[in-house]
């Protein structure tokens, strides 16, 4: 069974950007076991990382590998990855280095304290790609039945 932990305070505060309310479900491998479940039937994913954090970049290539594995049909543009960074970061203009898999998706830098619009317009240009998605398949499905 899936569930939510909440990430533990380090002693050392400059070692972590997570505050101690982050709440956590599946971007460590002690949850990938619930990963099957959580990509059931999905049309898409929305992958989130913080760039500064390498382990991040690490994590977001197995999610991605497992998800594109467990669902051959989900295409590049039905992932949608997101470098968020703390405030007062600098956005890079060329985006963190990414692995070959991961270099392939849509790519939204975001600080939601300075450009928060910009993330929202980004977002609902991928939602509304996955819900044509979505429709066209039903289209299809539909048009099957019938002949």
């Amino acid at each position: 069974m899936c569930q939510v932990d909440k990430v533990k305070e380090p002693k050392d505060s400059s070692a972590s950007s997570l505050p101690a309310s982050h709440l956590s479900l599946i971007c460590f491998p002690r949850f990938e076991s619930c990963w099957p479940a959580l990509m059931q039937d999905a049309r898409g994913g929305v992958i989130v990382v913080s760039p500064d954090l390498p382990s991040h970049l690490e994590e977001a290539d197995a999610w991605s590998s497992c998800f594109v594995q467990q669902q051959q049909q989900l295409l590049d543009s039905q992932r949608l990855l997101v470098a968020h960074r703390k405030p007062g970061r600098a956005v890079d203009s060329e985006g963190p280095s990414l692995a070959a898999p991961l270099n392939k998706l849509k790519l939204v830098q975001s600080s939601l304290e300075e450009d928060p619009e910009d993330v929202r317009i980004e977002f609902m240009k991928y939602f509304k790609s996955i819900v044509n998605l979505l429709n066209e398949s039903r289209a299809r499905e539909e048009v099957s039945i019938i002949t």
